[in-house]
């Protein structure tokens, strides 16, 4: 399983935990994220619709997005 999710210009946060064979679209531009939650890797695929997506301010889009913690923590595999 694979957690995806964006967030807006508005600063919503959009969430979906897709399964094999799913497909999500991020819309470009936006801060977005990946989380593998399986205990086996995930494969995904990406494509990208511009060499330009355009500027957003990280900080206040990430921290204040109301993303949780454990997506937000950096995982180190031993």
């Amino acid at each position: 399983m694979l957690d995806v999710g964006f967030v807006d210009t508005a600063n919503n946060l959009y969430t979906q935990t897709l399964e094999p064979g799913d497909m999500f679209v991020f819309p470009k531009g936006l801060v977005h994220f990946q989380n593998c939650k399986g205990k086996e890797p995930a494969i995904a695929m990406s494509a990208f619709g511009s060499a330009s997506a355009g500027t957003v301010s990280i900080p206040k889009t990430v921290f204040g997005s109301g993303i949780d913690d454990e997506i937000m923590e950096l995982r180190v595999s031993s």
